[in-house]
């Protein structure tokens, strides 16, 4: 009793290489859009908790509990007197005179951008309604990815955004 037995065979050296060649054009246009997706997710998180706070700041201005023209205190927004907790995306708040925030995003962003600042700046206007803009401003050595970041806020913020 004869049996066959067929001999089994790998991949040709051409097949492998064509395998090779497909997961490197696909890691090349992959890795941009997955960078800048990161970016943008965690430039989000960033924008949802300034709008708390700026929310803060609208509701106790409508109810004349703060000056828009006095020093930025965080206890008169109902935060203890080193303001909020740094979270994974900002590593600190600040609030200056005339209630200014500027934060700083924390080692979670890429090198680039890292340290860099976001300063949200309220204006009054002649009908005493409150609008925001927004300024980015690179860390040392940084470039704001191309400036993808500021082009994500301009998009999801109500206000103009300027960088620098």
């Amino acid at each position: 009793m004869r049996k066959n037995i067929k001999k089994t065979q790998g991949f040709t050296l051409i097949e492998l290489m064509v395998v090779t060649a497909i997961i490197g054009v696909l890691g090349a246009v992959a890795i941009p859009y997955y960078r800048t997706y990161i970016l943008e997710s965690r430039t989000a998180a960033v924008l949802a908790t300034a709008a708390t706070i700026q929310n803060i700041i609208n509701v106790k201005l409508s109810r004349a509990q703060i000056d828009i023209d006095g020093a930025g205190d965080w206890v008169a927004l109902d935060y203890t007197a080193a303001g909020p907790a740094p979270t994974a995306n900002i590593s600190d708040f600040a609030i200056g005179d005339n209630h200014v925030l500027t934060l700083t995003l924390s080692d979670k962003f890429p090198t680039d951008v890292d340290g860099s600042l976001i300063t949200l700046t309220p204006v009054l206007d002649g009908n005493f309604n409150l609008d925001w803009t927004v300024d980015v401003a690179a860390a040392a050595g940084g470039d704001l990815d191309g400036l993808a970041m500021l082009e994500y806020i301009r998009d999801n913020f109500d206000q103009d955004a300027t960088g620098s």
